[in-house]
């Protein structure tokens, strides 16, 4: 049998195109052409030594080719977000089973690429937020019809580019929390007490999710 293996054993593994491996491969292969003419340029037994003109371009071409094949590198890393809009719509249909409600999630701006470890390290979080949108955001089908709304709950999740950071969005269409019943929980649980309960305020009560 082969013993299962822990989510810390889990290596993140991301496809690449050959013509992405060749573009590489050329950058590398030019790489190492300059710095065999920089290395000539530089020995002093070399009868055909070059000027400090040559080698100022040669230090300029091989900077540009390092930074050249660092971006190629980064950008193999980069995996566009939809990937997990099957897992994330998978999320919210086995909460909606589970809680005998109806919803649908829409994915905006899911072209946007992310490094594939963040990526990976986003799938949990991001799924804990779609279960309490669904269990603590969207109504049931009765009380929406009561509501004049469309039976079906939208949950959406919105990517935004914010000047190089990414932001991610996720927001419902439903009553939202209620805070009366959150701050009942904490002091069940003892999180706070009676007192605090009552003259906590609704900021202070988000926090306590």
């Amino acid at each position: 049998s082969i013993p299962a293996r822990s989510s810390k054993d889990k290596k993140s593994v991301v496809r690449v195109s050959l013509s992405v491996l060749d573009v590489i491969d050329h950058r590398v292969r030019e790489f190492t052409r300059t710095l065999a003419n920089m290395r000539q340029c530089l020995d002093p037994t070399t009868p055909t030594r070059g000027t400090d003109g040559s080698l100022r371009e040669l230090f300029e071409l091989q900077f540009f080719l390092a930074n050249s094949i660092i971006d190629e590198l980064r950008a193999i890393r980069l995996i566009e977000f939809s990937t997990l809009t099957p897992r994330l719509q998978r999320a919210v249909r086995v909460a909606c089973e589970e809680e005998d409600k109806r919803a649908e999630i829409l994915i905006e701006n899911g072209e946007m690429k992310i490094d594939t470890v963040l990526l990976d390290m986003l799938v949990e979080p991001l799924m804990h937020l779609l279960r309490n949108a669904v269990v603590h955001g969207i109504e049931g089908t009765d009380t929406r019809r009561l509501l004049g709304k469309p039976e079906n709950g939208l949950i959406r999740l919105r990517l935004s580019d914010r000047q190089g950071d990414i932001e991610i969005t996720l927001t419902d269409d439903g009553r939202g929390i209620d805070t009366n019943a959150l701050k009942s929980r904490a002091a069940e649980l003892g999180s706070i007490t009676t007192e605090e309960s009552n003259c906590m305020s609704t900021e202070n009560a988000y926090d306590l999710i």
